[in-house]
């Protein structure tokens, strides 16, 4: 039958042929049509089902004053807008942060329409300004970024040949929606400059002053503080103790931090004196010896830690004898304290590929801040089954601590007891007690020392009791164990530590690392305590003074870390790398 059927086609292709040929044509015709309109796209439209609402009222009396105002009705209109299924926010003094979950496969265009209309339905406080609404989606991605240099060009004809030549040609670029240029940040007085016509010898000089200029943000910080200076001319020992007399050594180091080094070469001989070793060994070490010939008049530089520094300005301490402390251990503060490093992981290639498209480097769990963890749980929940069990092991105990309520229905709960656990020890705070084995309480009660729980086991009391009766170590549960304190842990013999399975010796030590690194803190903020004699009860909310005057600087009033607005952050940030530098101006309590 099959046989007849195809002598029946072939008898038909051959009588039929030139039919045969026009089909086939017209069916690679249509192939190739239909492969030079197939989209391929590296990021596809993704949309989140979630739209942000920015509210600020600098007018504010309190936080309570602008939930009842502001934040209440807005949740109340908000919740109305069709799809919506969830609303979170967060109320501070004079900011509100509102996050609105809609479904899934809804029009998202609509939805943040619907809730701009709602927003702008809602009469607000005098003085108050018209609520932001922000939505994201992947398409919002830059699909390109470059950037442009040139060894003939200055700085600003650079930007300007950017913006009036290659800005237009790529709009001009079919189906290019925006093209936006950034960077290329010029000193306040380069345009006026570079557009004045000067002299021959005005414009060399110039030239000669400007590599001294100091950054804008360290020349308003100063002028808040009544100080003027704008050129590393100007770093006089005077402004140094200035700036010491304002702050711990800790402080004073990252102000010192926001000169650029390639400046301080145009500084007084006698300031280069000055500087801590804590600040010069982080510089480079031509740099170091170049700034040690400069100052070699005063002594040259790595003679004083910032402690002694302090002391000088202080007039705690009478200036320390001309005995020159030798380079290689000046300013070495590692060499004192050796502590380990929890081993870092390599992240799941989705999570290296998700932060590369957002122009992100994730490469293992040391890199995984808490600000970056924080903000993949809300952004892309998705990713976070993606890490196995030994990665959230290894990832900063403080990052993990946001992300909790998140992982809590997801991950084995055994794993969240290790987690649980990290987190106690990286914060000082002791887990739980729990109950110990039969076996242990009555061996402990038959030598007369009752116990109960895993409080009452002392240190020094793990050697002795796996010394004389090691099989009570086997009678040890996971939870028994995590719950002794890392002093106890550390006690345990190393024999039974390599018995136990691969994921509770790396909890265990994480744990031990973790202790240690509080231990240290600990002694230090101890010691800084002391020595600052900061006043108690003080709110360690609160901005430095430094940072609250450089804000206001830039018409921002705020004073402390939960009155710090998204622009002014966009605004710091926005300077580069002594940007970055100003926001270690934030405590840990900030």
């Amino acid at each position: 039958m099959l046989v007849r059927l195809f002598n029946k086609i072939t008898s038909l292709s051959l009588r039929f042929r030139w039919i045969v040929i026009a089909l086939t044509l017209l069916t690679i015709g249509v192939g190739i049509f239909a492969l030079l309109g197939l989209n391929m796209e590296l990021l596809p439209r993704i949309e989140f089902p979630q739209t942000v609402v920015v509210a600020q009222w600098p007018d504010a009396e309190s936080a309570e004053n602008f939930l009842e105002e502001v934040t209440l009705p807005l949740e109340e209109s908000l919740s109305t807008v069709d799809g919506v299924v969830n609303i979170e926010s967060t109320t501070s003094n004079s900011f509100a942060f509102i996050l609105v979950r809609n479904e899934f496969g809804l029009d998202q265009d609509r939805v943040v329409e619907d809730i701009q209309e709602k927003v702008e339905g809602i009469t607000y406080p005098e003085g108050m300004e018209l609520p932001e609404v922000l939505s994201f989606s992947l398409s919002d991605l830059p699909v390109v970024v470059a950037s442009a240099s040139s060894s003939d060009l200055s700085l600003v004809d650079l930007k300007e040949a950017v913006i009036s030549d290659l800005q237009p040609r790529l709009e001009n670029l079919e189906e290019i929606e925006q093209v936006s240029v950034s960077g290329g940040q010029e000193l306040p007085d380069e345009t006026s400059v570079e557009e004045t016509p000067l002299p021959i010898e005005e414009e060399e000089s110039a030239v000669e002053e400007d590599p001294g200029r100091l950054p804008q943000i360290l020349v308003d910080g100063a002028a808040a503080l009544g100080i003027e200076i704008e050129y590393a001319q100007d770093i006089t020992p005077e402004f140094l103790a200035d700036m010491g007399m304002s702050g711990s050594a800790e402080d004073f180091i990252t102000v010192l931090a926001l000169i650029p080094p390639d400046t301080l070469i145009y500084a007084p001989p006698e300031t280069l004196a000055l500087l801590p070793t804590e600040y010069t060994s982080t510089l480079d070490p031509a740099l170091q010896e170049e700034l040690d010939q400069l100052a070699a008049e005063f002594g040259g530089i790595n003679q004083y830690t910032a402690e002694e520094t302090l002391a000088m300005f202080t007039g705690e301490e009478e200036e320390p004898a001309e005995t020159e402390v030798p380079k290689e251990d000046a300013g070495d503060d590692s060499a004192q304290v050796d502590l380990p490093e929890v081993e870092p992981i390599p992240l799941p290639e989705s999570w290296i590929s998700a932060a590369t498209q957002v122009g992100l480097i994730l490469e293992t769990t040391a890199d995984l801040t808490p600000e970056i963890l924080a903000g993949i749980a809300d952004l892309a929940p998705q990713l976070l089954p993606d890490l196995e069990p030994a990665m959230w092991r290894a990832i900063d105990p403080a990052a993990v601590a946001l992300v909790m309520a998140d992982i809590e229905g997801q991950i084995d709960p055994v794993l969240l007891l290790h987690l649980r656990a990290l987190q106690a020890a990286a914060s000082g705070q002791p887990l739980d007690p729990q109950p110990l084995p039969e076996s242990w309480i009555q061996t402990a009660a038959a030598a007369g020392f009752p116990i109960e729980d895993t409080d009452d086991i002392p240190a020094d009391a793990v050697p002795l009791l796996a010394a004389s009766a090691p099989q009570l170590l086997d009678d040890l549960t996971e939870d028994v164990l995590l719950a002794f304190s890392p002093e106890v842990q550390a006690g345990l013999p190393q024999e039974y530590i390599d018995s136990l399975d691969e994921g509770l010796r790396q909890t265990l030590t994480n744990i031990a690392i973790h202790n240690q690194f509080f231990l240290a803190q600990a002694e230090i903020g101890d010691e800084e305590v002391v020595e600052t004699e900061e006043p108690a009860g003080e709110d360690p909310a609160r901005l430095p003074d430094i940072l609250i005057d450089a804000a206001r600087n830039f018409g921002v009033e705020i004073e402390f870390a939960y009155d710090i607005p998204p622009e002014f952050m966009r605004q710091i940030t926005s300077f580069g790398p002594q940007g970055l530098q100003v926001l270690e101006l934030l405590s840990p309590g900030n």
